[in-house]
């Protein structure tokens, strides 16, 4: 069954006019689902969920955090048995870690979509991409690649 894979242009505007001004204030993951909170200059919260391909770049443009690294052992990880969904054992988690402080500390700049890949830009130059992984030929009638979450609304797309 083909699926509508396309956001309204409607609800691209809003994103992009209620990002603008935002801060994260929170990174976490479960499993390879990775959860943003976003502080709204209204005093809203919004949380993107995201699980599928992420990419964070410093103000260099150098890619420092990508969901790649998620099946990654950490370099300090030490033992035989490496679980991934363990928080704390990955490449992912040690470059969330080293890089949270620059993240927390500056505010969204632009927030666009780009067909439905989203395109973040911060203030000290950092950007985030999150980029859509389900085609028109995935199994099923649903498929998520992210998700936006606020007291009163979810938005798959």
């Amino acid at each position: 069954m083909k699926k509508n894979l396309f956001i309204d242009e409607e609800v691209k505007k809003i994103f992009s006019e209620e990002f603008a001004g935002a801060r994260i204030t929170n990174i976490k993951r479960v499993c390879d689902l990775v959860c943003f909170t976003f502080d709204l200059k209204n005093k809203k919260q919004f949380f993107l969920h995201i699980q599928c391909f992420l990419r964070i770049f410093n103000s260099n443009g150098e890619l420092v955090i990508c969901t790649q690294n998620l099946l990654d052992p950490s370099p300090t990880f030490e033992g035989e048995d490496f679980d991934w969904s363990k928080i704390g054992t990955t490449i992912f988690d040690d470059a969330i870690k080293a890089f949270q402080n620059k993240i927390f500390d500056t505010k969204v700049l632009f927030f666009k979509f780009n067909f439905n890949d989203i395109e973040i830009t911060f203030e000290n130059e950092m950007r985030m991409n999150v980029l859509q992984t389900s085609t028109i030929y995935d199994d099923g009638d649903y498929s998520e690649n992210y998700r936006f979450i606020n007291d009163e609304t979810h938005y798959f797309l």
